[in-house]
């Protein structure tokens, strides 16, 4: 992990290593968006060096469509139709898409923006679960929505049920997770 005083002019420098001015790392929410980049990046590197693919970047791009749902609703969308056209030969439109993604994601998602995501991700157990089960999810996002609530709940609350319900597409969302957990600072947003 690289903190830096000069972020913004080292960011594309450095190989396109998330930045981050130390001074804003005291915020919790800048704090998230930058550990998130840094394990995006990581996970970046890992899916390059095993010789990356469009079937490849798809899959990693659909590991991070929700947290790029909740930071940056248009980047969502132009990424995601970027990348259902992506060309077969992928090098040059792969260096663009991990430069916008990593750009979309230093913007810290609002609570409404994980408000939408967590009503997205609860709609994949509404199958699943009885109408006490839905209602007390639904208030619950509407509580950290209020500010009432930090995220870590009902992020746990989700996890919760799609441990009884697994849904293989959930499971590899990176929202759910996107740096250890040991961290524990979403209890913090």
């Amino acid at each position: 992990m690289i903190v830096l005083s000069h972020a913004q002019a080292l960011d594309t420098a450095v190989d396109r290593v998330p930045v981050e001015a130390l001074g804003h790392l005291n915020d919790p929410q800048t704090l998230d968006s930058f550990l998130t980049r840094v394990y995006c990046h990581a996970r970046w590197r890992e899916v390059w060096q095993q010789g990356l693919s469009k079937t490849s970047l798809q899959r990693f791009h659909g590991r991070y469509k929700y947290l790029l749902m909740a930071s940056d609703r248009q980047q969502y969308q132009a990424l995601g139709r970027a990348v259902a056209q992506c060309p077969d030969d992928v090098g040059d439109f792969a260096i663009s898409y991990i430069h916008q993604l990593l750009k979309a994601l230093r913007s810290p998602a609002s609570r409404k923006g994980h408000t939408n995501v967590l009503q997205h991700l609860a709609g994949y157990l509404k199958r699943h679960l009885g109408v006490a089960e839905k209602r007390q999810l639904h208030e619950l996002i509407l509580t950290y929505r209020a500010g009432d609530l930090p995220l870590e709940q009902p992020i746990e609350v989700l996890k919760k049920h799609f441990s009884t319900f697994p849904h293989s597409y959930i499971a590899d969302q990176a929202y759910l997770q996107p740096y250890p957990q040991e961290i524990r600072l979403r209890h913090l947003l």
